[in-house]
This record gives C-alpha cells, sequence and structure tokens, in this order.
C-alpha cells in the first residue's frame, strides 16, 4: 500500500519546541529504514516552491501517480497469465495519472527553480563560513561574488543584485538551509567519487536532514553586519519537526569551505 500524501501541517499540530509554523510534515516512519523515494519527493517540492502549495500539490501528484503505477508493477507476477491488481489500487493510480502534469513538464518547470534555490543556499553557506572565520564582507558583498562569478555560466540566466535579493534571496531564503545542506553532501560525495543526488540519496535522508536542522539554527543565531534581524527568520524557515529522530552532526569550518562530521 503507497503511503498518503502529506498534509499540511496546522498551528495546533505543530511540535511544543516554542517555533510557529512552517514545520515539515516528516515523521520517523518516512524517514526510518523502510523509507521511500516519496519522501525525498515532499522535500523537493518544499525546496522547489516554499511559497506555493498548489505547485507542491501538482508536483506530489506526479511522483505519486507515477509512485503507484510501479508499485502496481512490482505486485503483478511476472507471469503469461498475471493474476489482475486489486481494483481499487489501479483505480486510484489511473485517477492519479489522469489528473496529474506529465512528469517531463514538472521536472522542466523546477529547473529555474532549483537553479535559484542553490543560489540563496550559496548565501546561507558563505555568510555562514565567513562568520565562523572571522572574516565578515557582509550579505551584500556575498550577493554581489555570487552575480560575478555566475556571469556568462551556460545555461543559468544573468542575475543582478536586485534579482537575487527580490526574486531568490527573499523567495528561497526559508528553505536555503535545505539547500545549502544538499550542496554540502554533494561536495562531500564528489570530493570521494561517490554518487550524489537532489536533494539527498535516500540512504542519507537522516543525515541531511540533521544537517539542515544545524544550519538552520546557526542561521537563525546569526545576526550579519549591516543586516536587519538574523541571517533566518525563525518565523518563517522550515524546520524539522522537534519529535523526529535524526543523528547528530558537526560542521567544520575552514576558511571559505565547511564539511559535516556524522
Amino acid at each position: 500500500m503507497a503511503p498518503a500524501r502529506p498534509k499540511g501541517r496546522q498551528p495546533g499540530n505543530a511540535p511544543s519546541d516554542g517555533r510557529e509554523m512552517p514545520y515539515l510534515d516528516l515523521t520517523d516512519e518516512m524517514i526510518g529504514p523502510k523509507r521511500t523515494r516519496l519522501s525525498l519527493t515532499y522535500i523537493e517540492g518544499v525546496m522547489l516552491w516554499p511559497h506555493d502549495e498548489a505547485a507542491r500539490k501538482s508536483a506530489w501528484d506526479t511522483a505519486y501517480g507515477a509512485h503507484l503505477l510501479e508499485t502496481l508493477a512490482k505486485a503483478a507476477p511476472r507471469t503469461e497469465s498475471p493474476v489482475p491488481v486489486d481494483a481499487r489500487d489501479a483505480l486510484l493510480t489511473m485517477n492519479f495519472l489522469a489528473n496529474a502534469r506529465p512528469l517531463p513538464e514538472v521536472q522542466e518547470s523546477a529547473k529555474a527553480a532549483c537553479a535559484r534555490g542553490f543560489v540563496a543556499g550559496e548565501i546561507l553557506r558563505l555568510a555562514l563560513t565567513e562568520r565562523h572565520s572571522g572574516a565578515e564582507a557582509g550579505i551584500t558583498a556575498i550577493k554581489s561574488k555570487i552575480a560575478e562569478g555566475l556571469q556568462g555560466k551556460e545555461h543559468f540566466e544573468r542575475l543582478s543584485l536586485s534579482t537575487i535579493e527580490n526574486s531568490i534571496w527573499r523567495i528561497y531564503r526559508p528553505v536555503s538551509h535545505l539547500y545549502a545542506a544538499s550542496f554540502m553532501l554533494a561536495q562531500q560525495h564528489i570530493a570521494a567519487s561517490q554518487p550524489h543526488a537532489f536533494p539527498c540519496r535516500l540512504d542519507e535522508l537522516p543525515d541531511f536532514l540533521a544537517l539542515s536542522e544545524k544550519l538552520r539554527l546557526n542561521g537563525e543565531g546569526h545576526h550579519p553586519r549591516q543586516y536587519a534581524g538574523t541571517l533566518l527568520d525563525p518565523e518563517t524557515t522550515w524546520a524539522v519537526p522537534a519529535n523526529l529522530s535524526i543523528p547528530e552532526v558537526t560542521i567544520t569550518w575552514n576558511g571559505r569551505s565547511s564539511q559535516a562530521v556524522f
């Protein structure tokens, strides 16, 4: 039986750790030993469309329909005369596939969002790295360096400081810690010639969440130079529920680099 689509948390359902919304709608079962790709799909939706619940639901329905189809295919005996699968499951699958957006369409719409999200993640990561190195240049300087570094890059839009501030940082700041965690894990895998994935490999989902939480807490506690408020806003940043079982993680900061140690 396929897992149900995560429902949006209501304030009354949020863990009692003193924070307001929003929380990632995750359970220990969803990140436990029997976790499925759907757990990553849910997190991807939050990262790509943090302020657009309709877009998240649309992408989820597409992925969920594909998951149901794959589940039914695996359930059917590999014989010349297969036994029909449960009619209710088949009807549910057909309903999802009939109403969901085509997967290539969803993937295409996610490309620009993903690229912009990683820019926000890099702003956060560099700001925290500078803080721990004791050489803060400021958020504006970081945004300028990123804009300059991306000039002329193939398959990437030209970015101005106003675009980074209004169309990237403002929108993806609440999930920038998730993008930073994804980037840091990918860096470590690339250095070790290991496979990596967005936002993470399924086998490292608990580590990914633990790293993102460490980055979130760092960001919510940091007051950058010439910046109004904290780097991340505790009222709007997506957080892991306080009662979720995730491992301990330490981040080592070295110059302009950072590494997670589990």
